[in-house]
């Protein structure tokens, strides 16, 4: 690729720049980069804008999953695809049960 990432062996929708820790997934016509260094976005994405048409936004929803960020912290869920779920199957008003499950999960 000519923005400088190397393809994935592993999974053909990840490129990387091990050197840089600047990752992307595109998946058809929808990406998501992921680095710790806001300016290696910015530089990357000026690249990406020469070769592509580029809509640039916070990431809120990616391949179906909800993405929020609080704080150092990012949570990625898919609380919508299961409302939507519930719904489809009429289930929506059913009574919830917590899952017990330990603060720290790693």
């Amino acid at each position: 690729m000519k923005c400088g990432l190397k393809q994935s062996n592993s999974d053909l929708c990840l490129f990387s720049d091990d050197e840089k820790f600047i990752y992307l997934i595109v998946h058809v016509d929808d990406g998501i980069i992921a680095s710790v260094d806001e300016q290696t976005v910015k530089q990357f994405l000026e690249k990406l804008k020469s070769e592509f048409s580029v809509v640039i936004g916070v990431a809120n929803y990616f391949l179906g999953m909800q993405i929020k960020c609080l704080g150092d912290e990012t949570f990625v869920h898919q609380e919508g695809y299961c409302r939507k779920i519930l719904k489809r199957f009429e289930m929506s008003e059913y009574n919830s049960v917590s899952t017990p499950v330990g603060y720290y999960y790693h």
